[in-house]
């Protein structure tokens, strides 16, 4: 199946990007389409090498040097908290 196909065959399942990257093919879709793009590799019969789901920044900010330094440390706490196993951020 090309990618053109796959995409074609994706969007029904609420894909949103599809991209090549070395020997894989990255999926992205809405947060909310998780399982339905999981349902959409099953009928497709296409395997699934890793599946996750991700918060990606869609208003990212900028911070002036006093405030990323502030906002580093805070980040860096949050980090060593063995009950904190990802953080996200909208800082470019």
């Amino acid at each position: 199946m090309s990618l053109e196909d796959l995409e074609l065959a994706l969007i029904d399942y609420g894909l949103e990007e599809l991209e090549e990257v070395e020997d894989k093919i990255i999926i992205r879709g809405d947060y909310n389409s998780f399982k339905l793009l999981n349902e959409g590799f099953e009928s497709l019969k296409l395997p699934i090498l890793k599946a996750s789901l991700q918060r990606i920044a869609t208003t990212p900010i900028e911070l002036n040097d006093e405030q990323m330094e502030f906002t580093e440390k805070l980040l860096d706490r949050i980090e060593d908290d063995d009950d904190v196993f990802a953080l996200y951020t909208n800082i470019e």
